[in-house]
């Protein structure tokens, strides 16, 4: 039966058994029953020889997935990550705009990332590299609309963003153990260290939290300012979330 070979030889290629994937997923090909699932076993295929090492033949299958299949974008997808894997910038940039022209159609092994960040994530990267700053940015930022948490994306913003510097100012009262634990969570942050000027001043003497905190800002040379005690613990992201939002 054709989906039992197919789901079989999807399964040889996922367990690394390639070879043992490709004979059995050419065999459902030439069943010539549905095509996206037909179109699926190409894909398979092409997956089958990059594990082999046979660049040629697994962009053929891919194509030929497309060309079984066009109302999908798998094919062009996995065909602008082969391309991005082997450098050529421009390639990579084709498959994946093209890829953006596929509207979604209903079949139950589509990727959702397929129709949501990962054309602009390689169109970024592509553009990016290519000189094209506008067209980076146009799509990292629709990247990040679909996943406004993602580390790589964040990070990626400092290459394509000018970035505010920001001062961060700490009226210490005390709390040695707590004011470490904030310092080190500083140094962990995903915002370019050069970006970032901390300035702790202890109320010694005793003078209070505003005074100690109009001199901090009174010290500072960043474009932004961010208060913070001596027992807060910064996330990762916050401060590039917090130029993003």
């Amino acid at each position: 039966k054709d989906r039992q070979s197919h789901y079989f030889g999807r399964e040889l290629v996922w367990t690394g058994r390639p070879k043992s994937g490709i004979k059995e997923l050419k065999r459902h090909v030439e069943m010539n029953r549905w095509p996206a699932e037909k179109a699926q076993s190409c894909i398979f295929i092409g997956d089958a020889y990059g594990q082999l090492n046979q660049p040629e033949d697994q962009i053929m299958w891919y194509a030929k997935a497309f060309m079984v299949d066009s109302t999908r974008r798998e094919a062009l997808i996995k065909t602008a990550r082969f391309y991005q894997r082997n450098d050529n910038k421009l390639a990579a940039l084709a498959y994946a705009i093209a890829s953006l022209e596929v509207p979604y159609t209903p079949y139950y092994a589509n990727d959702s990332r397929h129709y949501t960040t990962e054309p602009h994530e390689i169109i970024y990267w592509a553009s990016g590299w290519m000189g094209d700053i506008p067209k980076a940015q146009t799509h990292l930022l629709k990247a990040l609309s679909y996943q406004p948490f993602n580390q790589d994306y964040l990070r990626d913003l400092r290459f394509y963003f000018h970035l505010p510097k920001f001062s961060i100012c700490i009226p210490a009262l005390g709390r040695p153990e707590g004011l470490k634990r904030c310092l080190d969570s500083i140094e962990k942050l995903n915002y370019p260290k050069e970006l970032i000027e901390t300035i702790v001043v202890e109320d010694e003497p005793r003078q209070g939290v505003a005074k100690r905190l109009k001199e901090c800002v009174g010290r500072s040379t960043g474009d932004w300012i961010v208060y913070a005690s001596n027992d807060v613990e910064f996330l990762e992201d916050s401060l590039i979330q917090c130029y993003r939002d």
